[in-house]
């Protein structure tokens, strides 16, 4: 009880010390209230130095955290020295979220597909018409974590199955399928060769 006091007393400064102490639009204090509502739910959203393009061409750049539903839509928010910005992913062509964390500098492309709310994470690009997704929203560090999709001829497929050990497996099982042919992990030596059988 004593930790999530602190903490929201943390967040509240935080919030705070992030806009000025001037009086803020509607937009800013609901967009503030969003981060407080997720620090305080325990799903304090991360954010991850990228760029923005959207879908007017313009390119907005800072730390970005993606896929946060307000008023039943999804959106990213953007943070940069101008401060808080939500922006939603209906205006969005694309995200490019950088991993600084090891130094890698490996970018990470966030993209819309037709008929989805949420931004894809895009794991392997065949051609604009066959590519592997899933729903994770971080930059690629080399594991698959959540839900995998395959854009096949434009058609998008979750391949995920409960009884399966993992998205490795989903894949596995669904190449397996498509191939009529059997498939072992060691078959694989790395994700890298496994997008590959696309």
């Amino acid at each position: 009880m004593v930790s999530k006091l602190y903490a929201a007393s943390f967040a509240i400064l935080l919030l705070f010390s992030m806009g000025s102490l001037q009086a803020q639009s509607d937009e800013e204090i609901v967009l503030n209230q969003l981060v407080f509502n997720s620090i305080i739910e325990g799903n304090s959203p991360s954010f991850y130095f990228g760029n923005i393009n959207l879908k007017n061409n313009q390119v907005l750049k800072g730390d970005i955290s993606l896929n946060k539903r307000q008023n039943n839509e999804y959106a990213a928010i953007l943070r940069n020295e101008d401060g808080l910005e939500y922006i939603l992913n209906s205006e969005i062509e694309s995200i490019t979220l950088i991993e600084n964390t090891y130094d890698t500098g490996l970018s990470t492309r966030f993209v819309p597909l037709k008929n989805q709310e949420k931004l894809f994470r895009q794991l392997y690009l065949k051609d604009s018409e066959n590519a592997i997704y899933d729903l994770l929203e971080k930059p690629f560090d080399g594991r698959v974590m959540n839900d995998v999709y395959v854009l096949n001829n434009n058609e998008l497929i979750s391949i995920y199955n409960f009884w399966h050990s993992g998205p490795k497996a989903d894949l596995l099982h669904y190449f397996e399928d498509r191939d009529k042919k059997a498939y072992k992990r060691r078959d694989f030596k790395t994700l890298d060769t496994l997008f590959a059988q696309l």
